[in-house]
């Protein structure tokens, strides 16, 4: 990424809920809210930070930061930390009783889709959620063999038209239908893994390698909860539509990316070939 300047990382913490939600307050998350923002910004990202916004608000926000120029930019970034459940993450302004004051993942990601942002087509749009996404608890699972499997892409060479979808990275701090866990005092423990590795590792590795890092990390915690007998566990998951890799190293002008070689365009052109 070698544009002018990193991106917007927009943040929005949800701490209080109207009393229709009946919801507790989020207490830690305000540590959290603290943490990304200052790690957002040691990668240079600018960073615009909100708390306690209902659903309008927040897809006003979405639309503001949609509209804005972003041709100088290499991409962005948008964290959304709130109570949530498998229908969506909460609005402030939540109402348990209509059903009003969720957010859909569509909600979140469609405002800077290729077709209605864009100064943002072919940039990384990077969606850091940390809500719950259900109500079931993971207890874990005893591990006996492990297998390891790894590959490695290459990325196509440019081409003049992109799907509407693409270059999206989601990152969830659980999996569908389970808890997020969080400490009341230190914040959430995805957040603050995420910061962690972001911290040691942001200008070393590619954002999909971070991101395994703060999986291995979180999926590795056994956390006792108050008023549970067994230890609790959680999975961050990705849903991930980007073409090329990430990364958020420092500007170097003699450094250049290895392209793809002359073997991968022939095999390229033999499959266009084919497909005609």
């Amino acid at each position: 990424m070698n544009h002018q300047r990193r991106g917007k990382a927009v943040v929005i913490n949800n701490v209080n809920f109207s009393p229709t939600a009946r919801l507790r307050r989020r207490d830690g998350s305000r540590q959290d809210y603290d943490s990304i923002s200052k790690c957002m910004r040691s990668l240079r990202f600018e960073v615009e930070a909100h708390e306690d916004k209902g659903k309008d608000e927040i897809l006003k926000i979405f639309e503001k930061v949609a509209n804005e120029d972003h041709s100088n930019a290499d991409c962005l970034l948008v964290s959304l930390m709130s109570h949530g459940g498998e229908e969506g993450i909460c609005g402030n302004d939540y109402n348990r009783y209509q059903g009003t004051g969720l957010l859909t993942l569509n909600d979140i990601t469609e405002p800077f889709k290729g077709d209605r942002c864009p100064t943002l087509v072919g940039k990384p749009k990077i969606f850091i959620l940390n809500a719950c996404r259900g109500d079931e608890v993971d207890p874990g699972v005893e591990e006996y063999d492990q297998t390891d499997s790894r590959q490695s892409f290459t990325a196509l060479p440019k081409i003049h038209k992109i799907p509407i979808d693409a270059d999206i990275f989601v990152c969830f701090s659980c999996s569908q239908g389970y808890s997020t866990l969080r400490d009341p005092f230190s914040g959430s423990y995805f957040v603050q893994d995420l910061c962690s590795v972001f911290k040691e590792y942001g200008e070393k590795l590619h954002l999909s390698e971070l991101v395994l890092k703060v999986k291995e990390m979180v999926a590795a915690r056994q956390i006792r909860v108050q008023g549970s007998a067994d230890a609790e566990m959680q999975m961050p998951v990705v849903l991930d539509t980007l073409r090329k890799l990430v990364y958020f190293d420092k500007p170097n002008t003699n450094f250049v990316r290895p392209q793809p070689s002359e073997e991968i365009y022939r095999l390229i052109r033999q499959f266009d070939n084919l497909s005609k």
